[in-house]
């Protein structure tokens, strides 16, 4: 722990201030340009300690932790932001300037883990998960990171936003 105190899960830094948790205190040593970078590094490895974890489909410096009693998880970005869907996470990539291979790997690597297919429209892509009573299902994700849970529901968006489209038609054939 750099020069402050730590109490159970608060952190106080060498003025007094405290904070409640380790990411809120690092986002203050992050805005303080007196902060030493090796202060604010040995801050960021601890989140590990705070149960937030890194997978190689996480852009660098990015860390996750799955949400109490939920499938869902939370991200922290590189610059200490917090996004938790799917959808704000790929735009606050794409408003970001992060590549879009960056981006696939993400998609690829997070939730139902996120596959492509030849037969869905372009950037599309579908998960498989299992459900107790009906047994293999997909679900399908367009390129902004919106969920559908069925291809009617993917042929109804398009009967909406473009209904004389291409991928109106090749969803249609992905049927």
């Amino acid at each position: 722990l750099p020069e402050g105190e730590c109490f159970g899960k608060k952190f106080k830094d060498p003025t007094g201030k405290f904070f409640t948790s380790r990411l809120e205190a690092l986002r203050h040593m992050a805005k303080d340009d007196s902060i030493k970078k090796e202060d604010i590094e040995i801050m960021r490895e601890g989140m590990l300690v705070d149960g937030w974890s890194r997978n190689d489909s996480l852009p660098s410096g990015w860390f996750c932790r799955q949400i109490k009693g939920t499938k869902a998880k939370h991200y922290v970005t590189r610059n200490l932001e917090t996004v938790d869907k799917m959808d704000t996470v790929i735009k606050h990539m794409r408003d970001n300037n992060y590549r879009e291979e960056d981006i696939d790997k993400f998609k690829e690597g997070n939730g139902l883990q996120w596959k492509t297919d030849e037969d869905l429209p372009e950037g599309w892509r579908y998960g498989v998960y299992n459900n107790f009573k009906q047994g293999q299902l997909k679900n399908y994700m367009d390129p902004d990171g919106k969920f559908y849970g069925s291809i009617a529901q993917i042929l109804k968006h398009f009967l909406e936003v473009d209904p004389d489209g291409e991928d109106f038609e090749r969803t249609k054939k992905y049927l």
